[in-house]
């Protein structure tokens, strides 16, 4: 057994793993990590069992003996009836191969659960409480490993051996690389530190943990995370409450006189106790009035935690972080209507949200949301009404199970609210899990002793055939499970990140095809993250100054890659829109370089396809109004941008289309009626993408619009808009002032372009000219 624990301990480094040569350096390897050992765990158990029970009356014995004393534990049920509601939406999920599978990016599915149902039950069955100490010691120590990197990249000391890299540079996140699942992993620290301080009875290691403690609640606030404030700030509420108002035994009743003055001292501290509570309790109340009112005051801004917390505005249109999560929900709740039993399915959330998306997100940005950023809404959508009743009665029962140790109550209320504004994961579980399986062991009040008794293997004559069986068909089913669900999704996501690095030419694009055979096949769980990552990395880069799909040397590096996403289509039909928008994007720019109608019909129909599973969001109506375009039919391409327009009519980015549509037609007053709603909906043009700013001078230049183009320029010069504008466009307005005699302007674009060494004199020299006027010397150099 000895090795069983060792893997289960294994788990505790988790979170401290981090792979900067592999796709989502923060989450790939922690999951295969994670994966594998408690596979290895498994193996460890099984092979033990096989061997050491002689018997099947033996095995049969040792079958009652857990259900007799876990059997009726209810905590354990409401767990299994959680699991067995993520199996039931499984099976009838949109997509039951991604639900059952999960993604590289969320590091879930059905698989995963399952994993961490096997770890609580090894900890059930195994753990001593010389071993929960162990354990939990341990996760204490990675997570002040975690906080001490946490420190130092708030002090911004990135240099720091083993400092992870590419997480958010704004906020904390450690190894974790988020700050709100950093934050949220703290509070789960907190709440095993809380534990451990019921084990160990040495005040110095007390003062210890609870320094520990004091440390994760200061790095929460480093983290800067509002969810996880929220939830701080009602963990606190609970455990003043608790010392405030909770009833606690003196004194033993049969005690003798002699006791007399320890009782009165005793129930001095409790009344002590009580008051202190009672006094925070009001003045966090008085500090949360004070707050809420004086919100909008400078200092707030100086305060980590409270910075962002006193921007929040729940009723504010221009708190984009609040009123996507709004937005989002109100989506969420027309899903879970659709399928309110058992729901969409694990993963299913994106496909739910995709059908029933509120166009008004737009107006804040085109994210796509696979997650609710709120647990419980994900668990209504994903699992149903059966799911959601059962997650409720699991946490219902875990607090209850913890009512007898504040601290761990608290931060366990903590974690469950901040779970209200974000989604758990992988590290989180790591943690969460082994709590559930500590609280399941502690409500069956199973006494184990210090260290279980060895038990010496051996094997019957009679029986050894079947026990030999039994323990190398159970490892080798495992070890093959391990190799292809483990192993060779690490390689292919290991290879995958080499090829994203790397810079695509003629001359490796052999190499480029050789190794994308490797990485692609055999399909798996992982290909859906592996090939669009790839995808979106060749789609925006460039090659001999041309993107890659558009470069007529790499065009056997594009036909892979765009096989890569049918296969992804084919394999995975009417799941993720985002497949079939790549695929329109994919097929528009091959059709750039071609003579054929052909890529522009695929790009056509790949965007009708995303149509179904996704009629209103605006940037599919985007990508079929250039397809068709292309096949100039014009006119079903203004429609289709007026389309996206009347979704929602203040998203600048709908107009920007809108415009753009126009401008092929050669509808100037439309067109430029288009992009004057685009500027005042967006005056600094944050609302488009950066590749826009091509299409918007392009439009100006094709209807002549050189005023336009000038204002553009001028309002770049000065800082109001943050668009590319290349160096001919800025001398082709120059041109235009010139004809214009405007000298302000002509002046202000002359003397930007001499800060290029290249331009310099000659700008020097137009300058000295348009101060005298000398517009006709200007004009014929």
């Amino acid at each position: 057994m000895k090795l069983t624990k060792f893997f289960i301990f294994a788990v505790a480094f988790t979170p401290l793993l981090y792979k900067q040569n592999i796709i989502y350096p923060y989450l790939t390897g922690k999951l295969f990590f994670l994966r594998f050992v408690i596979e290895l765990a498994l193996i460890s158990f099984i092979a033990y069992k096989a061997l050491s029970i002689n018997s099947f009356e033996e095995f049969k014995k040792d079958l009652r003996s857990f259900f007799g004393v876990y059997g009726k534990n209810i905590l354990l049920l409401a767990l299994l009836a959680f699991v067995v509601s993520m199996a039931v939406s499984t099976i009838f999920a949109i997509n039951p191969y991604r639900a059952f599978w999960g993604n590289l990016e969320r590091a879930e599915g059905l698989i995963n659960f399952f994993h961490y149902l096997i770890l609580s039950l090894l900890m059930i069955v195994l753990f001593s409480r010389s071993d929960w100490l162990k354990f939990f010691t341990i996760s204490l120590g990675v997570g002040m490993i975690s906080i001490f990197y946490g420190f130092l990249q708030a002090f911004g000391m990135m240099n720091f051996p083993f400092m992870p890299h590419g997480g958010d540079i704004k906020r904390v996140g450690s190894f974790i690389g988020n700050s709100a699942f950093f934050s949220a992993y703290l509070m789960l620290v907190i709440a095993v530190a809380g534990i451990v301080v019921g084990f160990i009875s040495k005040r110095w290691l007390k003062g210890l943990v609870y320094l520990v403690m004091a440390i994760s609640l200061g790095m929460i606030f480093l983290t800067r995370t509002r969810g996880a404030i929220i939830g701080l700030g009602a963990g606190i509420f609970v455990l003043l409450i608790y010392f405030a108002f909770k009833k606690q035994k003196l004194t033993n009743p049969e005690a003798d006189a002699s006791h007399r003055y320890g009782a009165g001292l005793q129930t001095y501290k409790l009344i002590n106790r009580r008051a202190i509570s009672i006094i925070l309790l009001s003045l966090i109340i008085i500090f949360g009035s004070v707050f809420w009112f004086t919100k909008n005051n400078d200092v707030w801004q100086k305060i980590p935690g409270f910075d962002r917390l006193a921007k929040t505005a729940f009723i504010n249109s221009n708190d984009a972080s609040v009123q996507t999560r709004l937005i989002a929900w109100r989506s969420s709740l027309e899903a879970f209507k659709e399928k309110p039993f058992i729901g969409w399915g694990l993963e299913g959330y994106l496909t739910a949200y995709s059908k029933y998306y509120d166009p008004a997100y737009a107006v804040y940005g085109e994210t796509w949301l696979d997650r609710a950023h709120n647990k419980i809404i994900d668990v209504a959508v994903m699992q149903g009404i059966f799911g959601i009743l059962a997650y409720l009665a699991l946490w219902g029962l875990l607090l209850a199970a913890f009512w007898r140790q504040p601290l761990v109550l608290a931060a366990l209320v903590a974690y469950f609210i901040q779970n209200f504004f974000v989604f758990e994961e992988i590290n989180s579980y790591a943690l969460f899990y082994p709590l559930l399986g500590f609280a399941i062991a502690s409500w069956a009040n199973r006494s184990k002793p210090e260290e279980s008794p060895k038990k010496e293997i051996k094997i019957n004559p009679p029986t050894h055939y079947l026990q030999l069986s039994v323990a190398g068909i159970s490892v080798f089913a495992v070890l093959i499970f391990a190799y292809f669900y483990n192993y060779i999704p690490y390689v292919q996501a290991k290879n995958a990140n080499l090829i994203y690095n790397a810079q695509a030419t003629s001359g490796n694009q052999e190499a480029l095809l050789q190794e994308l055979q490797n990485i692609f096949y055999p399909y798996n769980f992982a290909q859906s993250s592996i090939r669009t990552t790839l995808t979106d990395r060749f789609y925006e880069a460039k090659s001999d100054n041309r993107f890659v799909f558009e470069n007529p040397e790499l065009q056997l590096l594009a036909q892979s890659l765009e096989n890569a996403v049918d296969e992804l289509i084919a394999f995975e039909p009417l799941y993720d829109p985002r497949f079939y928008i790549r695929k329109n994007q994919i097929s528009f720019s091959r059709a750039k370089i071609s003579d054929s109608l052909k890529f522009y019909q695929q790009a056509e129909s790949a965007s009708r396809e995303a149509l179904k599973m996704a009629p209103q969001r605006q940037e599919v109506y985007y990508g079929l109004a250039f397809a068709l375009a292309g096949q100039n039919r014009v006119e079903e391409a203004i429609q289709a941008a007026q389309s996206a327009v009347e979704l929602q009519p203040n998203v600048a980015r709908a107009y920007y289309h809108l415009g753009l549509m126009r401008a092929i037609s050669k509808n100037k007053t439309e067109a430029l009626k288009a992009f004057e709603i685009m500027f005042k909906l967006s005056p600094d043009l944050s609302g488009l993408f950066s590749s826009d700013a091509t299409g918007l001078i392009v439009s100006y230049k094709i209807l002549g619009a050189f005023d336009k183009l000038g204002d553009l320029v001028i309002k770049r010069i000065e800082g109001k808009i943050i668009i590319s504008i290349s160096q001919d466009d800025y001398l082709l307005t120059l041109k235009y002032f010139t004809d214009q005699r405007d000298a302000e302007n002509f002046i202000k674009v002359a003397s930007y372009l001499a800060q290029f060494s290249n331009l310099k004199d000659d700008m020097e020299i137009l300058i000295d000219l348009a101060k005298n006027g000398n517009w006709d010397i200007i004009n014929s150099l």
